[in-house]
């Protein structure tokens, strides 16, 4: 049915996001184990286990501390123990922090051997003995503060893939220098070097944390079924992995004289062309196959939108629906004709402004309740502008709002009205019947006619309502009214009582 109009949502893939957040704990799992092996080197006085490239650039101890806290917290944090997530990465924020402090103040705290155990190796292309380079100390730092930052919360996470991506750059450059042997990637000219395995969790845990907030792109391009999330997938693996597999093929063939340099550079350079424009092809048609497949959706979805629409407007019940600021969406034929109005001068307008008399009213309260509640409510209301009585039901939706079903009722109202007061009158029928028929038994058992009378006189006292009574019949000789029977005056009526049974002559002339 017709509803205000909203930015597209595309749904996500269930079994890519697990899969993402699988990848993510194992990526967390590298960095916890390698921190846990490196910084074990440095307590068993192992310098292999720090070096694991073989070229004399270990791993500083505080750094391999951050890496087994930052994949200790981001594991954390995934399996939602979001505050003992952010006190491990607030010690990441502070070992890095501590470090780039002291490049950029020249203040020496004193505290990068303190977990050196007195080794005096490891200190190949190192400024400060046992303090962790400026790539690695800036590395740490932000990626504590994104552990910290996707602790807080939804709007925190929102700069969580900016801090890692910059991190994540860092990582690359250095792991494509010790790919290719370009030193210069890796180690700062005469001044700092970065441990191949401090690039590596480094690069690990940043792309962990990006797999970490999927609601963020570019992760939920990964996994959302849109044109964005097949380009990506298709696209970014190949255009990250293409160019180093072929540098470093260029690089292989051109060290064991295969090839110079020159012909190397436009081999790969035409295998690159050959290569991109058959991903490009690839992508393309997947993207092509995914338009038409939203297509399909999207016209079975108006499709069923309009039959929808068809069946709740031929209803012969009211039915409309308002968005979470009371406005119409939508209303049938049936609610058009009951509420008087035109679809133009209803959809978008606030219900309580275009009935203004409705608010305060039974259906008010209700209809507050369904939207603020979220639940569902039904009421029984008179509207007084139509004296008319209606009944209704109101349901919450998905999207904030409300939809209510309501008919006139005023009708059966005054048809069940009219069965009470039959009902009524029915009950007191058969109570004189009941009386009748008591009545009729006294009479049969009557033995002579004075009681008879007595009989008759006393039902009719109980018909009335009265304690009092008697029964004359009129004389024509004497002219005047004989008391026959009485009740209620006692055996010898008083001057009160007697002047009641008495008749006057005007009286009993009338009666001739």
């Amino acid at each position: 049915m017709p509803t205000a109009s909203s930015a597209p949502e595309y749904p996500v893939s269930a079994k890519l996001e697990r899969r993402l957040h699988a990848l993510a704990v194992g990526l967390a799992g590298y960095g916890f184990f390698g921190g846990l092996v490196s910084f074990a080197g440095w307590v068993a006085d192992m310098p292999r286990l720090t070096d694991w490239d073989n070229d004399g650039i270990c791993i500083q101890p505080n750094t391999a501390l951050a890496a087994v806290c930052a994949s200790a917290s981001l594991i954390l944090l995934l399996w939602g123990h979001r505050r003992t997530a952010a006190l491990l990465g607030g010690i990441v924020t502070f070992l890095g922090g501590t470090a780039v402090f002291q490049y950029v103040s020249g203040v020496d705290l004193g505290v990068d051997t303190l977990l050196m155990f007195g080794r005096t190796w490891g200190q190949k292309g190192v400024l400060f003995t046992g303090r962790m380079g400026p790539p690695g100390s800036v590395s740490w730092t932000l990626i504590g503060v994104a552990l910290v930052l996707a602790a807080l919360g939804p709007r925190a996470r929102a700069f969580v893939p900016h801090v890692a991506f910059v991190t994540l750059t860092i990582a690359l450059l250095s792991l494509i220098g010790y790919l290719y042997g370009a030193h210069a990637l890796y180690t700062l000219p005469k001044i700092s070097a970065i441990a191949w395995q401090t690039s590596s969790f480094i690069f690990a845990l940043s792309a962990a944390l990006l797999f970490s907030v999927p609601e963020r792109a570019p992760t939920r391009w990964l996994i959302e079924d849109s044109p964005a999330g097949t380009l990506v997938r298709s696209a970014v693996p190949a255009i990250v992995i293409l160019p180093i597999l072929l540098g470093l093929l260029r690089l292989r063939g051109q060290t064991a004289g295969l090839y110079d340099m020159e012909f190397g550079t436009a081999l790969r350079t035409l295998v690159e062309i050959t290569l991109l424009l058959g991903l490009l092809g690839w992508t393309a048609g997947a993207i092509g196959r995914q338009g038409r497949r939203a297509a399909e959706r999207e016209r079975l979805a108006r499709a069923s939108d309009e039959r929808l629409a068809g069946i709740l407007g031929s209803m012969n019940d009211i039915f409309f629906t308002l968005d979470a600021g009371w406005r119409f969406t939508f209303i049938n034929d049936a609610g058009l004709r009951s509420l008087g109005k035109n679809r133009d001068e209803l959809l978008g307008r606030d219900i309580w402004e275009v009935y203004p008399d409705a608010v305060g009213n039974e259906a008010y309260a209700q209809m507050q309740r369904a939207m603020s509640e979220r639940v569902a409510a039904e009421y029984e209301v008179f509207y007084e502008p139509w004296k008319r009585w209606f009944a209704g039901k109101a349901y919450p939706m998905g999207d904030g709002g409300i939809a209510l079903f309501a008919r006139d009722i005023t009708e059966s109202k005054a048809i069940d009205e009219s069965l009470r007061l039959s009902r009524g009158l029915a009950a007191e029928d058969l109570v004189a019947m009941a009386r009748l028929q008591a009545l009729s038994t006294r009479l049969v058992q009557a033995g002579d006619f004075q009681s008879l009378l007595r009989q008759i006189l006393a039902a009719a006292a109980e018909f009335t309502g009265t304690e009092k009574g008697n029964i004359q019949v009129y004389d024509p000789v004497a002219k005047r009214l004989e008391v026959l029977v009485h009740q209620g005056f006692g055996e010898t009526p008083g001057a009160g009582e007697a002047g009641a049974l008495a008749v006057t002559e005007e009286a009993a002339r009338k009666l001739e």
